[in-house]
C-alpha cells in the first residue's frame, strides 16, 4: 500500500503552525562587524518575537524576522531592545506590505 503524504504540511513554516497568522511581521536588515555576526545572531535568536535569524553575505550581515501585535510594539522592540545591542552598526526595518 502506497501512502501519499500531504507535502503542504512539510512546507508550512513552524511559526505559522503556532497560529500567529494575525500577527504583523517585519524583517530587519542588520549591519554589524563581520567578526561578531554569529554572536549577534545568537543574541537575536533569544529575543521574544524573533521568528528567524539568517547570517547573509552582501551589504547586510543579518536578516531577522520578527512578529508583533502593533506598530508601536515593533517600534519599542527595535528602538529599545535591538538598537541597543553592542556592536550593531545599522538596522533597516522592512514591514511586510500586507501589514501596512
Amino acid at each position: 500500500m502506497l501512502l501519499i503524504h500531504d507535502l503542504t504540511k512539510c512546507t508550512i513554516p513552524f511559526i505559522d503552525q503556532l497560529f500567529v497568522y494575525d500577527m504583523l511581521r517585519a524583517y530587519l536588515l542588520i549591519i554589524c562587524n563581520p567578526e561578531v555576526r554569529h554572536e549577534i545572531a545568537n543574541i537575536m535568536e533569544k529575543l521574544d518575537n524573533v521568528v528567524n535569524v539568517d547570517i547573509i553575505n552582501g551589504p547586510y550581515d543579518l536578516v531577522v524576522e520578527i512578529i508583533f501585535d502593533t506598530m508601536e510594539d515593533l517600534k519599542e522592540k527595535v528602538q529599545h531592545q535591538i538598537n541597543n545591542i553592542d556592536r550593531l552598526m545599522s538596522t533597516l526595518t522592512l514591514i511586510r506590505s500586507e501589514d501596512v
